[in-house]
């Protein structure tokens, strides 16, 4: 843009005013720049080098502190220890192990038959790629392996041409601590099996052409693309058509779909053993008082799959698994996602409270009179609610009746939401070594309470029921009225 300059106005008074037809040209001229700019700026997807430039300032703000006095923190999903890209590994002081898993990862891709190289079609759409290096922890948050995936970019994916239905299950919460429980209570053998590249097991019904992966381009046919015989990680229908892959063996194995989840599969042998089976993507776990059926079903997985076995469970989807076999119970507990999320939300500065309510602030969106949150705070309230519900559904079912009404203010957050959305987090902390404990006599016990019109703008009244393993909160409109 160049200099501007103020408007003068005559002496005889009367007002500096272009033509029409000045105006006009200025207007036509103004449009053509407009779209030269735009033909000089073509499209580009987010690549993995815009990427970095992103993480390079991001992690330069997270240095600094925000105009309202509160320290920025990252809040997106990547870890800053992880590279974006082979390029951005070579600088990492782990570059050898990464080099191995991505080495690793692609001779699999060949073994599995994945693609073939084929003449680019006319007017086909080309699906981009890249790799994905991470590290594996523990529940413990010991680093247990370095892990490279090549995955589709399925952002480009055209809908109805390169993918139609999506949708792929997996376990609930609900029902895993379920299998947990009478596993726990009738002393059957639990084991883990974790199935490698497990998506690569999956058939496309669609034809689907990508191209070749950084670092592994054929010399002399980089023109070239990929076209996939197999899903791949990253493409929109790669989950369901593993899904139907698992699900078709495991019913050839004499395993029944559970018909209220579709994740958990159950079987009585001959002799009256039970085994049920619960699937989480590629995680499975496996609980059978038959142990002849248990050595039988995990050699068939492992005669079609690659998979790697466990043993007895230790944890599952980062939650620690403890079993106590004399008193018949196991405990789940997610320690280390705890003091993650206290690291990141900086919530050590700040002491532990004992319970998850603070009745002294208000998050009611028709009588909470503080002040709106900025988009950074926003996005930071948002992210922090997030966590804790990923420890509600599992571990600490206490605190969903406190997400449940922080998630009301998702589109409106208040500074009263961020300050409870802490006060959460720092009951956390307080209780971050405990957890559920299902397990013992597989007798159901039933307790219910409610707080008789507590709330103050709709004469709603709470009410809690609960089982010995669940918590399950619902809402019941009152039928009373309550005078002042």
């Amino acid at each position: 843009a160049g200099p501007t300059t103020s408007r003068s106005k005559p002496q005889n008074g009367d007002a500096v005013r272009r033509s029409r037809s000045s105006r006009s040209a200025s207007r036509q001229a103004s449009k053509a720049l407009s779209r030269l700019r735009r033909s000089r700026r073509p499209h580009r997807s987010v690549t993995g080098a815009i990427m970095k430039a992103m993480m390079v300032g991001i992690n330069f703000v997270g240095g600094l502190s925000g105009a309202s006095g509160h320290q920025v923190c990252l809040l997106g999903t990547h870890s800053e220890h992880n590279p974006w890209n082979l390029a951005h590994a070579r600088h990492s002081s782990d570059c050898m192990r990464l080099r191995e898993a991505v080495a690793e990862e692609y001779d699999t891709l060949l073994q599995h038959n994945v693609w073939e190289l084929v003449d680019k079609p006319s007017g086909a759409n080309i699906v981009g790629c890249r790799w994905i290096l991470a590290k594996k922890y523990d529940a413990d948050g010991n680093l247990t392996k370095y892990k490279a995936r090549l995955c589709a970019q399925g952002y480009s994916q055209v809908e109805g041409v390169d993918y139609t239905n999506t949708f792929s299950p997996v376990v609930s919460s609900a029902s895993l601590r379920t299998v947990l429980t009478i596993a726990a209570s009738e002393d059957m053998e639990i084991h883990c099996m974790d199935i490698k590249t497990a998506f690569l097991h999956g058939k496309l019904e669609e034809d689907i052409y990508m191209k070749q992966p950084e670092g592994y381009e054929v010399p002399g046919m980089e023109h070239k693309v990929l076209k996939l015989k197999k899903s791949l990680y990253g493409l929109k229908q790669a989950p369901k058509c593993w899904y139907q892959n698992l699900n078709g063996f495991l019913l050839q194995q004499g395993y029944a779909r559970n018909g209220y989840d579709s994740c958990v599969y159950s079987k009585v042998s001959s002799t009256g053993g039970k085994t049920l089976i619960s699937v989480y993507v590629d995680d499975i776990v496996l609980a059978s008082s038959d142990k002849s059926e248990l050595s039988r079903i995990k050699k068939a997985i492992s005669l079609g799959y690659n998979v790697s076995d466990m043993g007895e469970i230790e944890s599952i989807l980062g939650i620690k698994v403890q079993r106590d076999r004399t008193a018949r119970t196991i405990t789940l507990s997610q320690h280390s996602f705890i003091e993650e999320a206290c690291e990141k939300f900086q919530v050590r500065s700040y002491e532990p409270v004992t319970n998850p309510v603070n009745k002294g602030i208000d998050v009611n969106i028709n009588t909470d009179t503080s002040r709106r949150l900025s988009t950074f705070e926003a996005k930071k309230f948002r992210s922090l609610v997030g966590t804790v519900n990923w420890l509600a559904l599992w571990t600490f079912p206490e605190v969903a009746y406190s997400i449940h009404t922080l998630s009301k203010r998702f589109t409106s957050p208040s500074a009263n939401c961020l300050a409870a959305s802490y006060h959460l987090l720092r009951y956390l902390w307080w209780t971050e070594d405990k957890g559920v404990t299902p397990g013992g006599p597989l007798n159901l016990t039933a307790y219910a309470d409610a707080d008789f019109c507590s709330a103050n703008i709709s004469r709603w009244k709470v009410s809690a029921k609960s089982s010995r393993s669940s918590i399950n909160c619902e809402k019941l409109k009152s039928t009373q009225t309550l005078k002042s």
